[in-house]
């Protein structure tokens, strides 16, 4: 090496044992380096964060001039490198020669004809932006002539030029010459094809004489040939590969087709069981082909069936028997039953500290495990979730308790479980076993004694920890067992994994944790020390990038909170990943170490990004009975410039008139008196459209992670009292305090115009007709309409510790919000404060079984004297997220029922209607009065979910709330309370709830319906 210039890149890459170099006593001094140069394309520097391991006055070392190679590959600027160490005066230069990495441009095909160039591309695995040399040049073209072979064409070639675009850009022009296709002169079927015709096989494997060769094709219509053969009871079937005999552009083909002799499943001396259970029990699809080892298998399948049900002697033998002519076999399940017998007595002797009833339940775990329960599970299907036809014929016998259930295997398990259970209690010596099994042939009965052999209860001498770094704290869970517990092995194993927890935390990544024990003779304590060897300290090496193709190096590394030099913690992996996710830019994110299987003290990191395309989009279509039917556009053009900065829009279109009428036809609303076809035949034509703009982490206000975004809004809605149009823009800040707890400031500017319903057969205007009918003076004070300039500012904070928030669990979240807002218009003097929150929590009670519980309020404080929150700003309750036995923001403030039922009840005393109000007419025709929200509300949700059918799940709700207008006429206890259940089914987009809920106690003076179907994506 110090003689001549040395090419080391493939012999660092292929020796191992170069990165963990050591210099034995006796060998010759490395020499020093006293240079490092690096000889990069020109136009291409290597990025200043990128340090290399190679140093000037240190000696030469293999594993730094590979760690520094490694760094250099990592910028994704070069494609390959050669590295020199060259004499030099004192000792050697290392250079580095990188010669640039080219990226594929554009790709042309040219010369297709059978194929479009996007599928020729696929199978190539070209793409711009993708990385090109000539071993990707090759392997695309082997790809491609593959691709025409499979499909017949075997003298197809193809060939590639690349053309320098300059800028590390290469344009690609991919040409093939297909040639002539390869066709079928002759087809010849070997063996035996069963009842299958010649016609049918050459459809099924799409050969004809004449056709072209399409092998792809083949192979798929002789999977399926097999398939049928299989289905056919022909259990032996096997279809061979085709025999290809080539002379272009003509080709041969036999087909190697043997179907064997066609089987039927007979049971034999089966008394108790019928011919559709055991037949049932076998679950055989003939997937498989038949043999001897599988027939096995089927026998012990049929014998595991016996045993769980009691025939503990039963014995299953397979016999094969073919007719004279072997077109045809009976495979024959010999049964012998045996004597079905119950156990009616099982003993423990020797238990003292464990109680029998405990030791049993031992034993009925390990009777279950050893039932069929694969074949049982997907054939004994009551309700035929499954899909499969009823049994035939015959019942299935009824199964025995576990207790009674002779099984000298499963005794066998229950006997090392109960030992197991013993030793975690601290009796080491202990031992169960079966000890006895007496059988009475005459009764079909059998006594079962269990001997156990408690032995001495080993209590902790001592416990502690040695060899632990200083700044290492014994966490409390580490220690699980003090002075004088039990020893149980679990908990000394628990201790252990915390310990290498708490090691890892520190940068100790390499850690061993051996826990030692010594036995007093008498074997009545134990001395517990767990020895650590921490290994290194790893700290933080260089942070490399791949795959930053259109991301700002310097941005994407100021989000990775891990820096250069940082105690590596396993923990903040994590976090820089999460970050790195949360910036929008990226579908997938990998933070990994270099080199992880080697133990060293310093630890390259490597970020490994896939970036989003430069714009997305998708459109969708639904129905919703609130909205009808309704478009959806959605598209993004994340990470703008490479900044992390994300531009999206999204829309939604529908048509409440369509919708009124289809959920006429079904039969729902049908108090619903709003005319959706005047003043025109688009007048419930409604949407929304967002577009927004978001930095989720500002980069001069890092590491604090703080967002901000700015959104513009347009929006046209029909509620179910008023309609409105806005167009608001909104400014705001997201402060990621910790992981769990986020802080956020809002500032919305608004522009709305809210209007009344124009009722059938009345005259439609902004402010007039409608729902203002239907006040009374006193009331028109309290419900706005016209046109509104606002603006507001609200600090928000959320707490979310929930394990899953699309389907949570286990956890809880809660959030407040303080919204201070004013008008800009003098005509309408508005300044107040509107203030809500909530808190929900989720506890798991079994294997998917959860409860859930919220609590929800809200309130606005008026601040000056001055006008009511117009529509758009009130609170409304009804429908799926608040109180479910009522439609969707249906529930009547509790002042304004009780004007209506006075109204009412006043309206009905009269002999004539002339001095009634429109509100009490329209009550007395039947009709519902829509709600118009109110400035204060309550509510409690309570609601246990718990598995119903594969992945459906069934929910039991209660839930009790109101609303008030008048904030005078609020009273703690006046709430409306609401039942139901409900189907909640789960999707990749996050749980379905279809739910029915009951009004518990529907005001009938109002016309409140009884119940209300609702339907959702997600749960609270």
């Amino acid at each position: 090496m110090r003689g001549r210039a040395a090419p080391l890149w493939g012999a660092l890459l292929a020796s191992a044992a170069l990165a963990q170099e050591q210099v034995e006593p006796g060998d010759e001094p490395r020499p020093t380096v006293t240079a490092v140069e690096v000889s990069t394309p020109p136009g291409i520097p290597v990025p200043p964060d990128v340090k290399l391991e190679v140093r000037a006055g240190r000696p030469v070392s293999l594993r730094e001039v590979r760690r520094s190679l490694l760094r250099l590959f990592a910028t994704s600027l070069f494609g390959s490198a050669e590295v020199r160490v060259v004499p030099a005066p004192g000792g050697v230069r290392v250079v580095f020669d990188m010669t640039a990495r080219q990226v594929i441009k554009d790709v042309v095909v040219e010369g297709n004809q059978s194929f479009p160039a996007s599928v020729l591309l696929k199978a190539a695995g070209l793409a711009p932006r993708g990385e090109f040399t000539e071993d990707v040049q090759q392997k695309a073209l082997d790809r491609v002539e593959e691709l025409y072979r499979q499909r017949g064409y075997d003298q197809a070639t193809a060939s590639m030029d690349p053309y320098d675009e300059g800028g590390q850009q290469t344009s690609l022009v991919l040409q093939v010459n297909e040639g002539e296709p390869t066709r079928v002169k002759q087809i010849s079927v070997a063996g035996d094809p069963g009842g299958m015709t010649l016609d049918h096989v050459l459809s099924t494997a799409r050969l004809s004489v004449g056709g072209v060769l399409d092998r792809a094709a083949l192979a798929e219509g002789l999977e399926k040939l097999r398939a049928e053969l299989r289905g056919l009871r022909y259990w032996r079937a096997s279809v061979g590969e085709p025999i290809v005999g080539l002379a272009a552009p003509w080709a041969t083909v036999s087909l190697p087709i043997h179907s064997g002799p066609r089987y039927r499943a007979h049971f034999h001396r089966n008394h108790h069981v019928p011919d559709a259970v055991l037949e049932a029990v076998l679950d055989y699809d003939a997937t498989e082909a038949l043999d001897t080892p599988l027939a096995a298998r089927l026998s012990r399948r049929l014998e595991s069936y016996y045993q769980s049900r009691g025939w503990f002697e039963s014995h299953v033998r397979p016999e094969e028997v073919l007719s004279s002519g072997g077109k045809e076999a009976l495979l024959t399940f010999n049964v012998t039953e045996g004597p079905r017998l119950r156990v009616t007595s099982l003993l423990f002797n020797g238990n003292r500290y464990l109680s029998s009833g405990e030791l049993l339940e031992q034993v009925r775990a390990a009777v279950r495990r050893h039932e069929p329960i694969p074949a049982g599970a997907r054939t004994f299907d009551s309700l035929q979730v499954e899909g499969r036809s009823a049994r035939p014929g015959g019942s299935e016998p009824p199964p025995l308790e576990p207790e009674t259930v002779y099984s000298e295997e499963a005794y066998r398990d229950a006997g090392n479980a109960i030992t197991e259970l013993y030793r975690d209690h601290g009796y080491l010596s202990a031992r169960a076993q079966l000890a006895e099994a007496v059988i009475d042939p005459l009764r079909r009965t059998g006594r079962v004694r269990f001997e156990v052999k408690e032995g001495p209860r080993t209590r902790v001498a001592s416990m502690g920890v040695t060899g632990l770094p200083p700044e290492v704290q014994v966490p409390v869970s580490a220690l699980p067992l003090q002075r004088g517990d039990a020893v149980s092995m679990a908990f000394v194993e628990r201790g252990r994994q915390e310990l290498l927890q708490q090691l890892a935390r520190q940068g100790y990544l390499y850690g061993r944790v051996d826990p030692a024990t010594r036995l007093s003779e008498d074997g009545a304590e134990m001395d517990v020390a767990y020895k650590v060897d921490p290994g290194p300290q790893v700290r933080v090496g260089q942070i490399s990038l791949q795959g930053a193709e259109k991301s700002d190096r310097q941005v994407v590394l100021a989000n990775v909170p891990l820096k250069s030099g940082d105690v590596l913690n396993p923990e903040r992996l994590l976090d820089s990943q999460r970050a790195l996710i949360n910036l929008g830019g990226y579908r997938q994110v990998a933070v990994v170490l270099e080199q992880p299987e080697l133990a060293e003290a310093q630890k390259d990191l490597q970020v490994k990004l896939t970036e989003r395309p430069t714009t997305e989009g998708e459109v969708g279509v639904g129905f919703s009975a609130v909205d009808g039917p309704r478009i959806l556009l959605d598209g993004s053009y994340p990470n703008i410039f490479g900044q992390a900065v994300n531009l999206d829009g999204r829309g939604k279109i529908h048509w409440v008139g369509a919708g009124q009428t289809v959920s006429s036809g079904f039969g729902l609303r049908s108090d619903d008196r709003r005319d959706f076809s005047q003043p025109s035949a688009w007048y419930g034509m409604g949407g929304k459209v967002t577009v927004s703009l978001r930095a989720p982490r500002i980069l001069q206000l890092l590491p604090a992670s703080i967002g901000a975004h700015l959104d513009l809004v347009g929006e046209r809605a029909f509620r179910p009292s008023f309609q409105y149009a806005t167009l608001a823009g909104i400014s705001g800040v997201d402060w990621q305090l910790t992981r769990f707890l986020t802080a956020s400031l809002q500032y919305n500017l608004e522009l709305d115009q809210v209007c009344t319903y124009q009722l059938r057969g009345q005259s439609f205007d902004c402010g007039s007709g409608g729902l203002a009918d239907l006040l009374t003076d006193q009331e028109r004070r309290f419900f706005q309409f016209g046109t509104f300039v606002l603006q507001s500012v609200a600090p928000s904070l959320t707490l979310d510790l929930r394990d899953d928030p699309a389907n949570p669990t286990r956890g809880v979240v809660a959030s407040a919000t303080a919204e201070l807002t004013s008008s800009l218009q003098r005509r309408y003097p508005l300044l107040g404060m509107k203030a809500q929150g909530y808190v929900t929590g989720y506890v798991p009670l079994a294997r998917r079984v959860v409860l859930a519980a919220s609590l929800r309020a809200g309130r606005f404080v008026p601040l000056l004297p001055s006008q009511p929150l117009p529509a758009p700003k009130r609170f409304y309750m009804g429908g799926f997220t608040t109180l479910r036995g009522f439609p969707e923001d249906g529930l009547l403030p509790q002042d304004r029922r009780d004007d209506l039922r006075t109204d009412r009840r006043a309206c009905a005393a009269l002999v004539s209607r002339t001095g009634c109000s429109r509100a009490a007419l329209a009550l007395l025709g039947g009709s519902q009065i829509p709600s118009e929200g109110g400035e204060m509300f309550g509510l409690g949700k309570l609601e246990l979910r718990f598995p119903l059918l594969g992945a459906m799940d069934l929910g039991v709700f209660f839930e009790a709330g109101n609303l008030w207008s008048d904030l005078s006429a609020f009273r703690t206890f006046e709430v409306r309370p609401v039942a139901g259940a409900g189907i909640r089914y789960e999707t990749p987009i996050g749980p379905l709830a279809l739910d029915m809920g009951f009004n518990l106690l529907p005001d009938l003076l109002v016309n409140e319906q009884r119940f209300n179907f609702h339907f959702n994506i997600g749960l609270f």
